[in-house]
């Protein structure tokens, strides 16, 4: 097996996530969702960007698995410590270039940018006070989902038998109907 954590993080953003829900990612990072609106003549976006957080404490460790004693192999499962990517809404200005993380009070309401009356995602409306009230679970679900469809994907490198392919597909269609669910439920 590959012991590049890189390569796999790679190989999940370009090869699966952004074939499957047609984005482009650069291997790095992936944006799951933009939702675009203008704020004093400037096109904004506010998009939810996934990244690993890199290999931090092991290569096993770094994909959700335990180490065995020789540490050469993975060991069980690690579903305590499944924290491996960054989960962001990010805020991104095209006129001033200013990217900083998202802020609800700062980026839709009154103020510094005016009351955003109109938003989309994919050419389609939305609604920004139901956005408002969904985005902060959905980032954690999201989170949670990459965790563990990153330990199935790299179970399933090691190993490409038909369940460890199928524990696999099972989180990343958890990923793609959570993605779903929550465009339509912004959605005018």
């Amino acid at each position: 097996m590959n012991r590049n954590v890189a390569e796999i993080i790679n190989s999940l953003f370009i090869e699966f996530i952004g074939k499957v829900f047609n984005l482009k990612s650069d291997g790095i990072e992936v944006t799951l969702f933009s939702i675009d609106f203008e704020a004093n003549n400037a096109k904004c976006h506010i998009k939810l960007d996934i990244s690993h957080k890199g290999d931090r404490n092991g290569f096993n460790e770094s994909l959700g698995w335990r180490k065995t004693r020789t540490g050469i192999d993975f060991g069980s499962k690690d579903n305590q410590n499944l924290n491996n990517f960054y989960v962001f809404w990010n805020f991104f200005n095209e006129k001033t270039k200013k990217q900083e993380i998202f802020d609800e009070n700062k980026h839709l309401k009154d103020g510094y940018f005016g009351k955003v009356k109109k938003a989309t995602l994919d050419n389609e409306d939305i609604d920004i006070d139901k956005f408002k009230s969904e985005y902060r679970d959905f980032k954690f679900t999201v989170q949670i989902i990459m965790n563990q469809i990153l330990q199935e994907f790299a179970g399933m490198i090691k190993d490409p038998r038909n369940d460890n392919c199928t524990g696999f597909l099972e989180k990343f269609h958890n990923l793609w109907d959570k993605s779903h669910l929550f465009y339509d439920s912004i959605k005018k």
